[in-house]
């Protein structure tokens, strides 16, 4: 019995033995597979970096495209801004051109104003110092005529023609009518 145990056993042996290869044949598939396996998950590992590094960046090129867009939008309200300011500035400085002739002619109608207030006020004042002139002759020829009267007996048979006090009426008379009229110009004129 001894000896079928032991025939058994090296015929076990013997089969263990040709399985031998064919297990290191399975083993080193398996070790093939498991390099394959390794080598796939490798490239699913950098496929998996590379698909989050292209979302990374789409985000960013999307973020950048928003960017871009808010930029383009403040860069046209910009130019409509710059636009505006550039027509304010030639608003105002077309104002302030009209402003300075206005004023010119302003500062030369004004000057022209005193000019002739100057004048109005200087020929005033003669027509004042004539007419003053004027009645200190009439006072005067006044008092010589009552003088007169006085020595005559005033019994007023003098001629009109002879009374040096009513020719110097008349033309106290008339030189006052040439004053008024010539001060009636004067305000016309204005």
């Amino acid at each position: 019995m001894k000896e079928a145990k032991l025939e058994m056993e090296k015929r076990k042996v013997l089969e263990l033995q040709m399985e031998v290869p064919e297990l290191e044949i399975q083993v080193l598939d398996s070790n093939h597979r498991i390099g394959t396996l390794v080598e796939e998950l490798e490239i699913a590992k950098q496929k998996k970096k590379m698909h989050e590094r292209i979302i990374r960046h789409v985000a960013d090129v999307s973020e950048r495209d928003q960017e871009i867009k808010k930029l383009n939008f403040a860069l046209k309200q910009l130019a409509v801004l710059e636009a505006r300011v550039e027509e304010s500035e030639l608003r105002s400085n077309s104002l302030e051109n009209e402003i300075r002739q206005c004023e010119n002619g302003l500062s030369s109608e004004i000057e022209q104003r005193k000019a002739n207030t100057s004048k109005r006020s200087e020929l005033v004042e003669a027509l004042n110092k004539k007419l003053d002139m004027l009645k200190l002759k009439y006072d005067m020829a006044v008092a010589e005529k009552d003088g007169f009267n006085a020595k005559t007996g005033g019994d007023g048979l003098v001629s009109s023609y002879g009374d040096p006090v009513l020719n110097l009426r008349h033309q106290l008379i008339n030189s006052v009518e040439k004053s008024i009229n010539e001060i009636k110009e004067m305000r016309f004129a204005t």
